[in-house]
């Protein structure tokens, strides 16, 4: 009988997760990926962070949407993370001179994309082994990286989503190994710093997390602020030489044309109702089977056999954020994410929402064999969404979208996205 050792399991997992991510048979990105996209051909060709020479001459336009005007150059308006992490990707192709066409670029974008996704996936798998089975852990993680959008946004473009999600659940990681060593804390510190500047948005949880380490590990938070402050540091330095400010970043008012601070002041229930259930965008809606990391809050929360497990205090820590992530979104006036394909903005927060299916697999819900075949069902179902807009998704759905405020498009059930390329799927 052939043993398949864990480690095993592991890269093959790994090489299964990565290489469906990869097979789109079109490119998923978006115009909003375009300077993160070139940034990292900048970085080779020139050493440098500027983007003068990529501005397109007939899309001046797109100038303060994606490309920020510093009056003395045209950066990213997003954080450059990704792009830093893209460089091994295309420095193979760009030394073997290899030319850089449009195609060429998606493909190295892709690539990268779908290799950060899937080292997310991986990390929460080395989590799940902690606590649940082995059959329990693959499966979960399968649902992760082919249930929800981890496959249609984060792994096919270099948005700021794939590299957050990597370095929040890497943060997750290390606070849950045994051994709490000052090294281990001040990676820990280092992992919430590049969460940062993946996605500053995240924030929140750095918040969350300093809190938690200050509560729980008191002796260790100068070792983690010591790894928190080399990644802010630098970010404080090219924001301080590109934007004059260690403050400002390519959200800030005075650099763009869309809304800014004004912008929060969307109606609240519409964003999180929009984020939530919306036909268009909803994440229960696209995702049906996180339903259930619900019945986790709720377990980490009210169930006092809970309170001893070592992961409980770290997760009601971590429902906190995802709570707090969830309403900050709902203001902002694009809580739907533009152009693209479900719940984009909700995205980063999906690990820790798999994270409560801990407690959930371990109070023996799915016992119950009628839960556990809706359970399946719903993942299933999800599934065939992802899989859906992986194959089909072309920005042929969505046009109705005009930076107004005029959300009704995203709640036509009778028209939703979910429904046109589900459609087009069977």
């Amino acid at each position: 009988m052939l043993i398949v050792t864990r480690k095993t399991r592991t890269i093959l997992l790994f090489v299964l997760i990565f290489l469906i991510f990869i097979s789109s048979p079109r490119f998923l990105g978006t115009i909003d990926g375009s300077s993160t996209r070139v940034l990292t051909l900048s970085i080779l060709e020139e050493g440098n962070f500027d983007l003068d020479e990529y501005i397109p001459e007939d899309n001046t336009d797109i100038v303060g949407f994606v490309y920020i005007n510093t009056g003395d150059h045209f950066i990213s308006k997003y954080p450059v993370l990704t792009s830093i992490l893209a460089l091994p990707i295309y420095a193979g192709p760009y030394f073997a001179g290899v030319s850089f066409t449009r195609e060429v670029v998606a493909t190295l974008a892709n690539i990268t994309a779908a290799l950060i996704t899937t080292f997310s996936a991986i990390f929460l798998l080395f989590i799940f082994r902690k606590y649940l089975s082995e059959k329990w852990s693959i499966f979960l993680v399968v649902a992760y990286a082919f249930g929800t959008s981890s496959w249609t946004i984060s792994s096919q473009d270099l948005w700021q989503h794939g590299t957050s999600q990597l370095f929040l659940i890497l943060v997750v990681y290390l606070l849950l190994k045994p051994k709490k060593s000052d090294l281990i804390f001040l990676l820990t510190g280092l992992a919430i710093g590049l969460a940062v500047a993946a996605r500053y948005l995240n924030i929140i949880f750095a918040v969350i997390f300093l809190i938690y380490i200050l509560y729980k590990y008191r002796e260790k938070i100068v070792a983690t602020l010591l790894g928190l402050l080399v990644p802010l540091s630098l970010i404080a330095i090219y924001q301080s030489y590109y934007l004059n400010s260690p403050w400002h970043t390519g959200y800030s008012c005075e650099l763009q044309k869309t809304p800014c601070i004004e912008g929060w002041n969307s109606l609240f229930w519409d964003g999180f109702g929009g984020l939530l259930v919306s036909p268009g965008r909803g994440l229960f809606i696209f995702t049906p089977f996180l339903l259930f990391s619900v019945i986790g809050a709720w377990y980490i929360w009210k169930r006092k056999k809970e309170n001893k497990k070592n992961y409980n205090l770290l997760l009601r820590y971590l429902s906190i954020g995802v709570l707090v992530f969830i309403l900050v979104m709902s203001k902002w006036w694009a809580w739907y994410g533009g152009v693209t394909y479900g719940p984009r903005m909700l995205v980063d927060i999906v690990p820790f929402l798999m994270l409560l299916f801990i407690p959930v697999v371990k109070n023996g819900l799915f016992r119950k064999k009628i839960i556990l075949g809706c359970f399946i069902l719903l993942v299933l179902f999800s599934m065939v969404v992802q899989f859906a807009g992986a194959i089909h998704w072309d920005k042929t759905w969505g046009v109705a979208d005009t930076l107004v405020g005029d959300h009704s498009w995203l709640w036509d059930w009778d028209n939703s996205q979910l429904t046109y390329y589900l459609k087009r799927l069977f």
